[in-house]
């Protein structure tokens, strides 16, 4: 579900995780394996229905949800995310999502924007539409008439065989379903070892910090729920195997309280400096007020066996204003996004402009702009057009350790890729050593993939009518140094651009200028884009 759809999952999130009904507990348990640690179960649509949510934006998210996924989000009735335990960091735990919808709902009938980059298959005799470029993108199940589970082929069996399972997880929401509203669970056993292990040594981490690394052998399980009938309740629990280790947790957690009112107001000095003395010492009596308000109402208690850290907010002061506070969020999210997208938007703008500026100065240099790589004597692709321009983006002394003669993977070369430029990071990639902005690479593009001569005169449709290079989509990423882009295919030229960012994507054109190509153009019109030399101008 890579489609930008940020906002409209924002608010969803916000409907999905701040209300839900003690019902939803059994109606989803037995899709929760043995081995999980994490989960959350929630009922959406009769959440929105408590005299306290009244204020709930429903309208604006049936509407976004129509729009951007295919169906009404309030006509959800049950939603439970389930999270395996993880045995490293570098793998990913397995998880699922299972989404019970108040009426029949088909996988084919949501969005385009969804199902976009997906295929209808077949697991376990039942419909699974999966990931076409992906395999690492979880699938839609289509588990009955009104229930779709999202998550990749393992874990999904692992889901679906769990009926019956017995666990700490499982014993945890049967103890805490209640009338909550809310539930979320977490086991610490699965997880305590890699927790363990990748915690920094104890002479790394400076002395007042060290208490908090007994934290993961003292806790072991931690539940929140929320009640938003009335004035509304919530409350989190931080559960020990002992007294003794609970009494450890609340010395623990005094200790850091005290420590963060004490930066607190360090941090507020610093910034107050230079500010009218009247104002800084009327700012910090209120900083200070905060501070007592919420030790004295939001410090944790024991629980009456002594084995549990409870904290606990009530009359007015819990979910009442727990679910204004995120209506209000929720309404501000999607403004926040846009303004952060926008952000983004221009970053990588400006980075695709400088890629287009290297390969004209290269072009002035050589009389003729980057083929996609540097060749070997006897034809062979070494090196991207990436490391040929790093001289002409103020990267020369990198280009200097290159052995130009050896493949971008050869035992000298390969130790460069983390030392990838950071202007071939995008704003919207959590990559460090791989990249989206990519030529199209293929037969009429601006770099066709061959080791002919690149010339602007071979341009014949025009500089300002031909793509340059693009931002492609996250899963479409390369090693910066590997001398490969992205594949252009004439009938289906839009593959692998338009879900890095929401309505679409920039490209860099043989010119210099950078225009945003909306999702929603004709693919015709892309392809005429691609291609220098076909005849068919384009007026964009």
């Amino acid at each position: 579900m890579a489609r930008p759809i940020l906002a409209t999952c924002a608010l969803l999130a916000l409907t999905l995780l701040i209300q839900s009904t003690s019902s939803a507990q059994q109606a989803h348990k037995q899709f929760i394996p043995s081995s999980a640690a994490f989960a959350i179960l929630s009922s959406p649509m009769d959440a929105i229905q408590q005299p306290s949510m009244e204020l709930f934006p429903y309208e604006v998210v049936t509407t976004m949800g129509q729009k951007n996924l295919g169906f009404d989000p309030c006509k959800i009735k049950h939603f439970t995310v389930v999270v395996d335990a993880m045995d490293n960091l570098d793998n990913p735990p397995g998880f699922g999502v299972v989404i019970e919808f108040a009426d029949p709902q088909k996988i084919e009938d949501m969005s385009e924007m969804v199902l976009s980059d997906f295929e209808k298959s077949e697991f376990k005799g039942k419909v699974y539409y999966q990931s076409v470029y992906d395999e690492e993108m979880p699938g839609f199940y289509q588990h009955n008439e009104t229930t779709i589970i999202v998550g990749l082929k393992p874990f999904l069996s692992k889901m679906l065989n769990s009926q019956g399972a017995q666990s700490k997880l499982l014993t945890l929401v049967d103890q805490h379903q209640g009338d909550n509203h809310l539930g979320i669970y977490m086991a610490m056993e699965p997880v305590r070892g890699l927790l363990k292990e990748n915690l920094p040594p104890a002479e790394q981490v400076p002395p007042m910090f060290r208490n908090f690394l007994e934290l993961p052998d003292l806790i072991d399980s931690a539940v929140s729920t929320a009640n938003f009938s009335g004035n509304g309740k919530s409350v989190m629990m931080l559960n020990a195997a002992s007294a003794a280790d609970a009494k450890r947790m609340q010395e623990i957690m005094n200790e850091g309280v005290e420590l963060g009112k004490q930066m607190a107001m360090m941090q507020l000095q610093e910034a107050m400096q230079g500010e009218d003395p009247d104002l800084q010492e009327s700012v910090q009596r209120y900083v200070t007020r905060v501070a007592k308000h919420m030790e004295s109402n939001y410090m944790p208690v024991t629980s009456e066996d002594g084995k549990s850290l409870v904290f606990q907010t009530e009359a007015g002061g819990g979910g009442a204003s727990v679910a204004t506070i995120g209506i209000l969020t929720g309404m501000l999210l999607p403004a926040v996004q846009q303004v952060r997208e926008a952000a983004r938007r221009t970053d990588s703008a400006n980075r695709l402009r400088q890629f287009a500026l290297a390969c004209h100065n290269h072009e002035s240099a050589f009389r003729e702009f980057p083929k996609h790589a540097i060749y070997s004597e006897d034809g062979m692709p070494l090196l991207s057009w990436r490391v040929k321009i790093l001289p002409f983006i103020e990267q020369n002394a990198l280009y200097e350790k290159f052995h130009l003669d050896e493949p971008w993977d050869s035992e000298h070369n390969i130790k460069l890729l983390d030392e990838m430029p950071e202007m071939y990071r995008s704003p919207n990639s959590m990559h460090t050593n791989k990249t989206i902005f990519l030529a199209l690479e293929g037969e009429g593009t601006f770099m066709d993939g061959t080791n002919g001569r690149n010339r602007i005169q071979d341009i014949k449709d025009g500089t300002s009518n031909t793509v340059m290079f693009v931002e492609a989509d996250e899963n479409m990423a390369v090693e910066w140094t590997k001398p490969a882009d992205l594949d252009f295919d004439p009938e289906n030229p839009m593959r692998g651009l338009g879900t890095l960012r929401p309505g679409g994507f920039n490209a860099a054109f043989c010119d210099g200028s950078i225009h945003f190509i909306s999702w929603d153009l004709d693919p015709e019109m892309f392809r005429r884009m691609a291609l220098r030399n076909d005849g068919e101008i384009v007026d964009h």
